[in-house]
């Protein structure tokens, strides 16, 4: 698919979806030119907002924050940590909040999963921050994507993901257990698709390298402008190879 068909179809979905990511990342493209001073009073106004928010509305956080001041003193407040989150993450909604939120998990690339929940402004502005990186390194929404990532069971999963990856504009490699023929297949499909850039599982992501350099061809030859690693710990071993 065109990229820039592929651009059009996703923000129009996010603005079908009340989400307006496309919003969200004018606002921080804008920001990220912004002087330290300035970019330090917005990041501080916003805090302020948010904290006296949370002790205004919210029980857990009320207590936690008992006897503390963190508009005027955040750096003495106590740090929240991974294990509260995973052992209050209900605690923390706010009840009065009426607007649509998810439960999510993070994809534990650094240890544990985490479970929490978002909202749709923080998704907007999570996948902002996103396309924002990525056009760092002269990716653009919409540019086609190479996924080692495979395609999960049932024929509905199915559908639904080869539905998504046309829109998208990307492809994927359908099998989670790699070997040297699904490998070969894989590189000739990018050799003749011409994607932007590889997003996968870490590990999918490190045993494709090891079977081009044991091939012979060099990583250069594909004209990649990235390698995006998630879902899983990217170990030492991996980012040397």
């Amino acid at each position: 698919m065109n990229a820039s068909f592929a651009k059009y179809i996703l923000i129009c979905l996010e603005i079908l979806r009340r989400e307006n990511f496309y919003g969200k990342l004018r606002i921080l493209e804008r920001n990220q030119y912004l002087s330290i001073n300035d970019i330090k009073r917005i990041q501080r106004n916003k805090r302020n907002r948010l904290v006296e928010h949370v002790i205004e509305n919210n029980d857990y956080y009320r207590n936690k924050y008992s006897g503390y001041d963190p508009v005027n003193r955040f750096d003495q407040i106590p740090i929240l940590t991974k294990h509260e989150i995973r052992e209050h993450y209900n605690d923390m909604v706010t009840s009065k909040y009426h607007g649509r939120i998810d439960k999510i998990k993070t994809s534990g690339s650094t240890g544990m999963p985490l479970k929490l929940f978002r909202d749709r402004e923080m998704f907007s502005y999570n996948l902002a921050s996103v396309y924002r990186a990525h056009r760092w390194y002269d990716i653009d929404i919409g540019c086609k994507e190479a996924m080692l990532w495979g395609i999960p069971v049932g024929l509905k999963n199915r559908l639904s993901i080869r539905l998504r990856d046309y829109f998208l504009n990307r492809f994927r490699e359908k099998e989670f257990i790699l070997d040297n023929m699904i490998m070969m297949d894989f590189y000739n499909k990018i050799v003749k698709r011409r994607p932007r850039y590889i997003y996968g599982y870490s590990s999918m992501v490190h045993e494709f390298a090891t079977f081009l350099k044991e091939q012979g061809i060099p990583g250069e030859s594909l004209n990649l402008k990235g390698v995006i690693c998630t879902a899983e710990m990217v170990h030492d071993y991996q980012r040397n190879n």
